[in-house]
C-alpha cells in the first residue's frame, strides 16, 4: 500500500478513536460525518463488523452481513481474515509517532502523479482523472503518462 494512502488513513482513524458515539444507532457527539457526501463509511473503532455510514452529515452504526469484517482500507465489508481493522483502546494523552510528514498543500504524491494533497477546506489526498497528472505549478490534473508522470505535449 502507498505510505500517503496509509498515513492518511492512519490520520483518519486516529480522528475517530477520539470521538465519542452518543448511542449505538448515531454518532452525534464528534460527528464524523459533518461536511461528509451521503454514503461515506468510516471503521467503528470499537468493533470489526461494524461500520458507519453517513447521511445527510449525521453518521449511522451499520453491520456486515455474515462472518465478514468492515476493512479500514477498501472501506467494505470482507472476509475476516482480509480485513485490516483498527480498534480503538482506551483514550490515552499520546499521540502515536507517525513517520509520515503532513505534506505540503497542493503537493503531488510521491508514489502516485495522479494524486495530489488538496488543502481546499478539509486537507485531503484528491485523485486527477484516469489519464491525468497533477501538474503544481498550475494546481491541475492535466493529460499526462500515469507511468512516467510527463505531460502530453503536441507535436
Amino acid at each position: 500500500m502507498k505510505s500517503s494512502l496509509k498515513f492518511a488513513v492512519l490520520l483518519a482513524l486516529v480522528a475517530m478513536a477520539c470521538a465519542k458515539p452518543a448511542s449505538s444507532k448515531e454518532n452525534t457527539g464528534t460527528n464524523v460525518c459533518k461536511g461528509q457526501k451521503d454514503g461515506t463509511k468510516f471503521p467503528d473503532m470499537k468493533n470489526c463488523s461494524k461500520y458507519i455510514k453517513c447521511e445527510k452529515s449525521k453518521g449511522t452504526s451499520k453491520s456486515c452481513e455474515g462472518n465478514k469484517s468492515f476493512d479500514a482500507v477498501s472501506l467494505t465489508c470482507v472476509k475476516s481474515s482480509g480485513a485490516v481493522c483498527f480498534q480503538a483502546s482506551a483514550p490515552t494523552t499520546e499521540l502515536p509517532i507517525v513517520e509520515d510528514p503532513i505534506p505540503e498543500c497542493f503537493s503531488v504524491s510521491e508514489t502516485d502523479c495522479g494524486m495530489y494533497y488538496d488543502c481546499n477546506g478539509v486537507a485531503h489526498w484528491e485523485h486527477c482523472l484516469e489519464g491525468y497528472i497533477y501538474y503544481s505549478k498550475l494546481r491541475s490534473c492535466l493529460p499526462g503518462n500515469v507511468e512516467t508522470c510527463q505531460l502530453y505535449t503536441l507535436n
